[in-house]
């Protein structure tokens, strides 16, 4: 049997195997470059991805910090706005109060002189010992509070204990408006504290000042409470040295 026929065959086999293995070879390489390719523009488009957004909140936290700025800012204009507001109206309420005492002290001056006028005319003198008698707040540190109110609480006695050591507490005064002393919370506060052995507020010493200027109400000696330039409570006492002298008596 002849095998001429075979051989070509083979041969030709072989050449197709080759091809197809060239081929195959050929489209891996592709297949490779392609898979590069797509990495690169994936890196590519990640890397523009996160450029956007980190720009983007870039952006948008800038677009907060300016919002914040600006919100601080108004809120500092408008704070300030109102600080010059009120420190305006602090002021004028102290020019009030400074044209008020200075009126007041006019008016003081001008009635102390009818008094004094009047005394002269009717030949009689105007004293502390002249109006001791029917005076509450000498009787007050005489006897206490039972003496001058039929049921007395804590703030009668505050006022005996201010008025039993007025000399000490209080600024002694004497001009053209007579003889009187002045006491104030921010001066009074801490010998009561110390006396009493306990903390008093402001309102606390304005109810004192209030109840001590009540009981004067019923008197013939004359007393005022106001305020002073720098806001605190003042009461003013003329002719005290009647209850200075029964405070003495009293020790």
């Amino acid at each position: 049997m002849s095998t001429d026929g075979v051989q070509p065959d083979r041969d030709a086999d072989e050449d197709v195997i080759q091809f197809l293995v060239a081929r195959v070879n050929s489209l891996e390489d592709r297949v490779d470059d392609l898979q590069q390719q797509v990495d690169q523009d994936t890196d590519a488009i990640t890397a523009e991805v996160m450029d956007r957004f980190e720009s983007k909140l870039a952006a948008e936290r800038h677009q907060r910090e300016t919002a914040l700025k600006d919100e601080q800012i108004t809120r500092t204009q408008a704070i300030s706005s109102l600080k010059s507001t009120v420190e305006d109206e602090i002021e004028d309420v102290r020019d009030d109060l400074r044209d008020e005492q200075k009126t007041r002290s006019r008016a003081d001056a001008r009635t102390q002189q009818r008094v004094t006028h009047l005394a002269d005319t009717i030949g009689t003198e105007i004293d502390d010992d002249a109006i001791a008698d029917d005076d509450k707040l000498v009787t007050l540190v005489r006897e206490g509070p039972r003496a001058v109110v039929a049921d007395p609480y804590p703030v009668h006695r505050r006022v005996q204990q201010v008025l039993t050591h007025l000399e000490e507490w209080g600024q002694y005064v004497s001009d053209g408006n007579g003889t009187r002393v002045v006491l104030t919370s921010t001066t009074l506060c801490p010998y009561l504290e110390a006396h009493a052995n306990e903390q008093f507020a402001s309102s606390q010493l304005k109810r004192i000042f209030e109840k001590l200027v009540a009981l004067a109400g019923d008197s013939p000696r004359r007393v005022r409470q106001d305020k002073t330039n720098d806001g605190a409570h003042r009461v003013t006492i003329w002719h005290p040295q009647a209850i200075i002298s029964a405070a003495e008596a009293q020790r």
